[in-house]
């Protein structure tokens, strides 16, 4: 893998990893946004679809950081190290997971707006 590659490779990396924390951030905020007296964690019972979200936007943070430790031991030259996989497979699960998490959020989004009685007072 040459230079331009490892720096195309970082920069997908990069740009995953930053739109995945925005995201947690996001979710976070939206697990303890009050509705009414209680967080809408705790009055909504699409939780599951909530968490699955907070958990895959975690993964593709965790796999955003491997594949730029991977280019970087690439990158390193080292003949002695032993090279468990390819940056670009971890890529593919990070993107699958940001995908994973991104329909996920938008499934509890819609249940929760159009779901009926989804949030109860």
């Amino acid at each position: 893998m040459n230079d331009k590659q490892q720096e195309k490779i970082l920069s997908v990396a990069k740009h995953l990893v930053t739109l995945s924390l925005g995201a947690l951030g996001f979710v976070i905020t939206i697990m303890f946004t009050s509705a009414g007296d209680e967080p809408l964690m705790k009055i909504t019972e699409y939780k599951n679809s909530l968490h699955a979200s907070l958990i895959f936007f975690f993964c593709s943070i965790v796999f955003g950081f491997l594949v730029e430790a991977s280019v970087l031991s690439m990158s390193l030259g080292d003949k002695h190290r032993f090279v468990v996989t390819k940056p670009l497979f971890i890529l593919m699960l990070a993107w699958i997971s940001f995908i994973t998490a991104s329909v996920a959020l938008i499934v509890f989004a819609l249940a929760t707006t159009y779901g009926g009685a989804a949030i109860h007072f």
